[in-house]
């Protein structure tokens, strides 16, 4: 998907120049009036530098547009969301939040991990979103940092932390059995 702005007469509707060609809405869809914005996506190619378009939704500006069509830069350092020209959102306000609020939370204690259902976040290194890892990964890890976060989440963290390791070991096992037995098939195959 990309954005189109229609500024080009073509025949009886409104055309949009893009980098690709000549953008021309599809015949049965809907039609845009000259001059306005539109989130488009390619159908099928007419010729070499044209090429027909289906109008999914009006360009309002907002971060749902942008998201559609490019994906943005999380920068940790000033809490922003950056796209391609320049515009930006406060992480705050995006799918990074609750990376943006762990970052905060670990700037000040870099060596403790925060605990959520399901998932360890620690600290990697300034600047740079904060590292996420399954808590049977974390278990194996784990050398009495300080733990933040829910209490029943710690709790249920150090509860069952030989019950991860032993997931985490396992796990390695398969992988370890899967790539063996990989590799003896390529043998016979040769």
């Amino acid at each position: 998907m990309f954005k189109a702005v229609f500024n080009v007469p073509y025949s009886d509707t409104v055309a949009a120049n893009s980098p690709q060609g000549l953008c021309i809405p599809e015949p049965s869809g809907i039609q845009p009036k000259l001059g306005e914005t539109w989130i488009v996506d390619k159908t099928r190619r007419i010729s070499t530098r044209s090429f027909y378009i289906r109008l999914v939704r009006q360009w309002r500006g907002l971060i749902s547009d942008y998201e559609s069509i490019q994906k943005g830069q999380p920068d940790f350092r000033r809490g922003m969301l950056v796209f391609r020209d320049g515009i930006s959102f406060p992480l705050a306000e995006t799918a990074y939040a609750r990376l943006w609020e762990d970052y905060k939370a670990l700037l000040s204690n870099n060596n403790a991990v925060i605990i959520h259902p399901g998932i360890a976040v620690r600290w990697r290194k300034k600047g740079k979103p904060p590292e996420e890892l399954p808590l049977y990964r974390f278990a194996t890890k784990y050398k009495q940092q300080p733990l933040l976060g829910a209490k029943g989440d710690i709790d249920y963290f150090l509860k069952s932390l030989n019950r991860l390791i032993a997931q985490a070991v396992e796990e390695s096992q398969l992988k370890k059995a899967m790539a063996s037995s990989e590799i003896g098939l390529l043998q016979e195959a040769r």
